[in-house]
């Protein structure tokens, strides 16, 4: 027996069935592609949200890494301030206050009859000093000690003494040592 009809009405049962099925497949396909592109979307929101909040962290990073900078550098010089400070400190502390003493004995030097030439002054806090002063020659050197012995030139000192001396061709020098007289300001 051969068919020459076809019967629609018994194969059709199976046809809706898988034409069923296609459809819920291509409709949850739809849907996965969906999702996939909201999460997609979604997932680039935040990598770029985040890129931008890590860039503004990393540039605010930077200008408190140069402020830190500066403020070290800042801190450097105060730092060296406050040492030259101290030191001055230190300096004032210890300072024999030169000048008056210099001019003190620089105008009784004057005063003597054969003027000696000052070659080196060196005074302390304490006001002890120590002096050197040179001659031309012998006769000049025993006229100044006989001014050394008079009374307007050793009130200026608390106590001074001869040191030492030294002789060569050209000068005679006389060095000494003592201590000045408090000077009030």
């Amino acid at each position: 027996m051969n068919k020459k009809r076809i019967n629609l009405l018994q194969n059709r049962y199976d046809y809706q069935k898988v034409e069923k099925f296609f459809y819920y497949l291509r409709f949850f396909t739809f849907f996965l592609i969906f999702l996939f592109f909201l999460i997609f979307i979604i997932i680039n929101f935040f990598t770029v949200s985040y890129k931008k909040k890590i860039d503004l962290l990393s540039s605010q990073k930077l200008n408190l890494i140069q402020e830190l900078n500066n403020f070290i550098n800042d801190e450097a010089k105060i730092y060296l301030f406050q040492n030259k400070y101290q030191a001055f400190s230190q300096f004032l502390n210890e300072d024999a206050q030169f000048l008056p003493y210099y001019n003190l004995l620089i105008s009784s030097l004057k005063s003597a009859t054969p003027e000696p030439t000052l070659v080196s002054f060196r005074i302390d806090k304490e006001k002890n000093t120590e002096f050197i002063l040179s001659f031309l020659n012998f006769d000049q050197m025993i006229k100044f000690l006989n001014f050394i012995e008079d009374e307007n030139f050793l009130n200026k000192f608390e106590n001074i003494g001869l040191n030492g001396f030294s002789t060569n061709t050209s000068k005679i020098e006389l060095s000494f040592r003592g201590k000045f007289i408090s000077l009030k300001k």
